[in-house]
């Protein structure tokens, strides 16, 4: 409780009885502003607690520990400089409750003076930032102004925000497990991955408010934190010199690059080594920064950017912003059925993989995570775990990780692409490998052989596929999908993102093996364009790939044949062409035809979230199925939105809505469509990839804040039936927020469909957010939603998700 004469509490109270703007910004701080809704906004602090908060750390001004809904308040001074000094040793003065020298001269001030004169007035406005929990800033001119409202921006946003998914050690939950989360703070910019136990429900108990064990909980309830990588990997449990960094050396001796090289400035290549000297003569010093050496930070007198967090004691932590790279859990051959979602078959190559899983049984379970400190992360994933094993820097981003070092760098983004793994067959034997995205970070992708992630850097850096090696690669934003061919041979294929230096839609098949191209897919060279993620699947239950399905930004929608076992007869069409101005930059999910018959159905949604324009738009967007029978050919769209069933979002409300259920007749209609809405004006779209779960299709929207100064925006949870995109049969969403999914929350009679989640920790800034389908052992499924909780559903234990192997 409050109470305005204990220790770290003085600095609120005014030493007056005038109302004050510092009292108004107390009031609306320490006041429920909705109080009909829940309490339990998360808590923002600036260093870490462990447990419960003392006082001083609740009471303490830079932090905000309100579960509230309630203001926070930033003051900006336009040069006003009143009696009471902004150092910071006066402000400890303030919080003491001791006196201090003012101003004007006065050496037995204590507390705050009056607002009555102009001194006091500029004075209560300092006053006013502290009491408001966000802070005070003085411009005395426009570019400090400018300063001012960037640091409140980077201030507002570096209250942790999670962007990428959750991941568990096993598909199905049960006792022991773990979840595993990333989240980053961008005022520092470093990055957290958290392992927790998750419960599996054997011990739930409604009436019971305090459960005895993490089991205790409801099903897919995130407990106790077992450990964090950023406290486990900092300058003092892993000094920078001994730490396994490594990169990788394009430069080719007798036709092959040398491959993996140790990040290490003795190590590097003469073009690695003038980017990272970037014309200072800092380049030895900026490696070694790189891989962790604070010595040259600003705090030690250097000129580096200080990476020093309350998160870890002061320490810099080894762990940078992991933002959309999500991480990925990789297990052994004990844990396969967890990950390794289909056991290959011992006949399918000349090797046993029965064999193989045997040979990695006593490999560590490993977590992998991309972070916007210019390196993709492998942690020990066990529940002892939590330490680095190796981090390796993509030579691509090279030219740009320089800034990273710079005193006033912000953000920016490096190793930021989603990851794809999968035990694959090459050179006579059995491999497990990881291909990552770069995003934004550069135009391609690396290729690592991650069998055994204890390994030298020669034998885990396996090549880099980039614009360099073709000049349609662009920003490599979607996920790479490892497969078989029908030729043999193994495959990523993947998408070449978006601006490219020509600007096509282009798909590239290339040899798992070297990175190589096998094939070269050119769909689109009208410009202005570029592929999305790739999403491949098998229908005859072969485990070699039949079909790949992908977006474009023009709205095409594009179906590749490569079941032939001759690479010159694979073949491409447009299935679908979506409305006018509709662009796809989600991944696709791919179902069963509804009634069983040839072909299935693609889902996927329209809308784009890349450019400063795109904050604005008021396009209207979809989300869509598509039939795909098998019979489309040809560069002309086979399928249009005039063949499908439009079913139609009920009502002006944009939170708990319901939607039309019209019926579709297979024997002529080809799919069904729903048109999204918009708040403000601004149009709401999909740019993830859906779920599907049963009988239903699940997915998020976004409808972004169109503001400059604003981040992230408003995000929705869309549960519908998947045969026809109507509302399911009975409720699946806990829309009266009872805990519960039941009948009570229909909305008038209907089911709803849609509603506004609630987020689990911190704000999330993914446009939207992955969604992870928990299975308990009797087959009840839950939803974790990193950008909300999208609550429980009812879509019965038999998933629909489509893995590329076969198509369930």
């Amino acid at each position: 409780a409050y109470n305005p004469e204990t220790t770290n509490q003085y600095i609120y109270p005014n030493d007056n009885s005038s109302s004050s703007l510092a009292d108004i910004m107390w009031h609306y701080w320490a006041s429920d502003l909705a109080p009909t809704l829940t309490d339990n906004l998360p808590p923002y602090y600036t260093e870490e607690i462990i447990g419960t908060p003392t006082d001083a750390q609740y009471w303490n001004p830079a932090n905000d520990p309100a579960s509230w809904q309630h203001m926070v308040s930033y003051m900006v001074s336009f040069g006003l400089t009143g009696s009471v000094p902004t150092t910071e040793a006066v402000y400890q003065n303030l919080l003491d409750g001791t006196s201090y020298i003012t101003n004007d001269g006065v050496t037995s001030q204590i507390g705050w003076p009056g607002i009555g004169t102009d001194s006091g007035i500029a004075d209560d406005l300092y006053h006013a930032g502290i009491n408001g929990h966000g802070g005070f800033f003085n411009a005395t001119d426009p570019n400090e102004l400018v300063d001012a409202f960037k640091s409140i921006t980077e201030r507002i946003a570096a209250r942790q925000s999670t962007a990428s998914t959750v991941v568990a050690n096993s598909g199905r939950i049960s006792s022991g497990n773990l979840v595993y989360l990333a989240s980053f703070d961008t005022e520092k910019w470093i990055g957290q991955l958290q392992a927790f136990e998750v419960s599996d429900g054997s011990g739930f108990d409604p009436d019971v408010e305090t459960p005895a064990t993490c089991d205790d909980q409801a099903f897919g309830t995130l407990c106790s934190e077992v450990w964090d990588a950023a406290r486990e990997n900092t300058s003092v449990t892993l000094p920078h010199g001994p730490r396994n960094v490594f990169t990788y050396d394009s430069t080719e001796v007798s036709g092959t690059p040398v491959g993996g090289i140790e990040f290490k400035w003795s190590s590097l290549n003469a073009t690695q080594a003038a980017l990272l000297d970037d014309g200072d003569g800092l380049g030895e010093a900026r490696v070694n920064y790189l891989r962790g050496d604070d010595s040259n930070e600003t705090e030690n007198g250097g000129t580096f950017r200080s990476r020093r967090s309350l998160i870890t004691d002061g320490d810099d932590t080894r762990v940078g912003p992991i933002v959309h790279s999500s991480p990925v859990y990789v297990g052994n051959g004990v844990d396969a059925n967890g990950f390794r979602e289909y056991a290959f078959t011992d006949t399918l190559e000349s090797k046993s993989y029965t064999a193989f899983l045997t040979s990695i049984a006593s490999r560590n379970p490993m977590i992998y995570a991309g972070g916007n400190d210019g390196m993709l992360h492998a942690f020990n994933a066990e529940r002892t775990g939590g330490e680095e094993v190796f981090a390796y820097v993509p030579n691509e981003i090279l030219k740009d990780i320089h800034e990273l070092t710079e005193s006033t760098f912000s953000a920016g983004a490096y190793v930021d692409g989603p990851i794809s793994t999968l035990d694959v067959f090459y050179s006579g034997d059995w491999h497990s490998v990881l291909v990552g995205a770069l995003r934004t970070g550069g135009k391609g992708f690396y290729a690592l052989d991650i069998t055994d992630p204890t390994e030298t850097a020669d034998e885990i850096a396996m090549w880099e596929f980039t614009d360099d090696n073709d000049a349609d690669m662009g920003y490599s934003f979607g996920k790479a999908q490892l497969v078989k061919l029908n030729d043999g041979r193994w495959a990523a294929i993947v998408a070449n993102g978006y601006n490219s230096t020509n600007e096509k839609a282009v798909l590239f098949v290339l040899d798992i093996e070297d990175g190589s191209i096998i094939k070269k897919f050119e769909v689109d060279n009208s410009g202005d364009n570029g592929l999305s993620g790739p999403v491949a699947i098998s229908v005859d239950r072969d485990f070699m790939i039949d079909y790949i399905y992908a977006g474009d930004l023009q709205g095409n929608m594009w179906k590749f044949d490569l079941s032939s076992s001759t690479v010159g007869d694979w073949d491409y069409a447009k299935l679908f062409k979506a409305d006018s101005g509709q662009a796809i930059t989600g991944s696709v999910t791919v179902g069963n035809h509804p009634e069983n018959k040839t072909g299935r159905l693609v889902y996927f949604g329209t809308g784009k979230y890349l450019e400063q324009t795109d904050l604005t738009s008021t396009n209207t967007e979809s989300f869509y199925a598509v039939l795909d029978d098998d019979t489309c050919t040809g560069n002309s769209a086979c399928i249009t939105s005039s063949s499908l069933v439009s079913q139609t979002i009920e009502g002006a409300s944009i939170n708990g809505r319901t939607i039309t259920d019209n019926a579709v007749d297979w024997s002529s209609d080809k799919g069904w469509s729903l048109d999204l809405s918009s708040l403000a004006g601004v149009s709401e779209r999909v740019v993830g990839r859906p779920a599907l779960s049963g009988s239903l299709v699940i997915f998020n929207t976004i409808i972004p804040e169109s503001g400059r100064c604003n981040s992230g925006g408003e995000t929705f949870t869309f549960v519908i039936d998947r045969n026809n995109g109507g509302a399911p049969d009975a409720p699946t969403l806990d829309y009266n927020n009872d805990g519960k999914v039941d009948q009570d929350d229909k909305k008038n009679g209907q089911v709803v469909v849609a509603i506004q989640p609630e987020p689990p920790s911190g704000s999330s800034n993914d446009p939207a957010p992955d969604l992870v389908i928990l299975v308990s052992g009797d087959g009840s499924q839950k939803c974790i939603n990193v950008g909300g909780n999208c609550d429980s559903y009812s879509g019965g234990s038999r998933s629909g998700r489509v893995r590329w192997r076969q198509l369930k």
